[in-house]
């Protein structure tokens, strides 16, 4: 079989995995297309494991069997209960669990063990956990501990988390398309997500509806909370990519991936940046901006052609919503939103303000400290004939007076950037 129809078909197998009877077999067919060699090949794997379960494909080459699903009323790692299941993924099984040590429900989620078996993997992975943890927002998903459960095949990597009860924001999608008010309420809450996110130096990587959960708790915005942050981040072979059938795959879902994602680069703050600029699109027009599901399909798509103006898809949506999107799907990520918040105020038809630490912000401090220096060296030159009246004026209007006892400052300049670590630059002030 040629390489390029292998890569496909098992893209489109692992994801068919991951669905059952009727919902399966319709996915083939809308992945598959009209290519018949494509669906014969999806097919045939899909013949090998039948219907014992999304995940346990065994028997196939390149695929290591996973984490077996639990079992209601099973006690998982000696401390939580399963009550049910919730759903399944590419990464493994979620399902809602009693915590008896701290009396509480949570979500369980399962990490499949393919994707952790590199001893460098997991370390990052567990690294990841210990940040994510520290992530404290109400549009965040609260990750909660990481526990190991020992089967007779080996150990299962856990992870609690909060446990939401609510609409994914595609299943919303799917069944309406939203006004543009309650759009923009969904959008600021996803930027303030991001950004707390972002600050405490976790990246998303696969931000998209199926990861937003919309709560409806009687409040007059609904709550919005984004989960799986810090996850996916850490299961590659690097940064940014999984080991996958023996080769490195980008992690993510393309529809939504940034290109520097699609090529496998170490990913930034702006790759979520452009995750985000897919899903104001999706809010806005109902559709996704791109919709090549395979990531060497989705680098040509991104490199072939623009996503349409939302304003052009939807005439209401205006000005504000095209300019954000388009600023947020830029193809180099340092001409992206620097955040969250730049992006709504581009929503808002503002010009998002710069933080205080940018370089131009700086460049006019060194400015002002370099006029107020010149002007104090001029004075101390020309005080014998400042007993003129219109210098004496000049001096009382444009000079302070020197202090009798000088005090130093050291004001860093931060030039750090998201998630990278910090380092400052540090200029000498005189103050009185």
């Amino acid at each position: 079989m040629d390489r390029a129809l292998h890569r496909r078909a098992r893209d489109v197998f692992l994801e068919a995995c991951n669905r059952f009877g009727e919902d399966r077999a319709r996915f083939v067919a809308q992945a598959c297309g009209g290519d018949e060699a494509l669906r014969g090949e999806v097919e045939a794997l899909l013949e090998e494991i039948g219907e014992r379960g999304p995940l346990d494909a065994s028997g196939l080459p390149g695929l290591s069997h996973p984490a077996d699903v639990f079992e209601q009323g099973a006690t998982v790692a000696g401390r939580f209960e399963v009550i049910r299941l919730l759903g399944r993924g590419g990464m493994g099984e979620v399902y809602e669990a009693r915590d008896l040590t701290l009396k509480d429900r949570v979500a369980l989620k399962t990490m499949r063990a393919d994707w952790l078996g590199e001893p460098a993997a997991r370390r990052r992975f567990l690294r990841e956990i210990r940040l994510a943890r520290t992530v404290s927002h109400p549009a965040v998903c609260r990750v909660y501990d990481h526990a190991l459960h020992e089967t007779p095949e080996g150990s299962v990597d856990l992870v609690s988390m909060q446990l939401l009860e609510g609409r994914t924001l595609a299943e919303i999608l799917e069944a309406e398309r939203p006004d543009l008010a309650a759009s923009f309420a969904i959008a600021a809450k996803l930027a303030e997500g991001l950004d707390a996110a972002h600050r405490a130096g976790v990246l998303h990587l696969d931000l998209k509806p199926a990861n937003v959960i919309v709560l409806e708790d009687g409040a007059d915005s609904p709550r919005v909370v984004i989960t799986d942050f810090g996850i996916a981040r850490s299961i590659g072979a690097d940064a940014s990519t999984i080991a996958l059938g023996g080769e490195a795959r980008p992690i993510g879902t393309p529809q939504y991936m940034a290109p520097e994602q699609l090529r496998g680069e170490e990913p930034t703050a702006a790759a979520d940046i452009y995750s985000f600029g897919t899903v104001l699109y999706e809010l806005a027009v109902g559709r996704r901006p791109f919709s090549a599901r395979f990531p060497e399909e989705a680098q040509q798509e991104r490199a072939t052609r623009a996503a349409a103006l939302v304003s052009e898809v939807r005439e209401e949506a205006g000005a504000s919503w095209a300019r954000a999107v388009e600023e947020c799907l830029k193809a180099a990520p340092e001409e992206r939103p620097e955040s969250g918040e730049a992006v709504i105020a581009l929503l808002e038809g503002r010009s998002p303000s710069r933080r205080p630490g940018q370089w131009i912000g700086r460049r006019a401090a060194m400015a002002a400290a370099a006029l107020a220096l010149t002007l104090g060296a001029l004075t101390a030159a020309l005080r014998p004939a400042l007993m003129h009246p219109v210098l004496s004026w000049i001096e009382s209007q444009w000079v302070a007076p020197l202090p009798k006892e000088a005090r130093l400052a050291m004001l860093p300049f931060d030039v750090s950037g998201i998630g990278a670590p910090r380092a400052s630059s540090q200029t000498a002030w005189r103050l009185q």
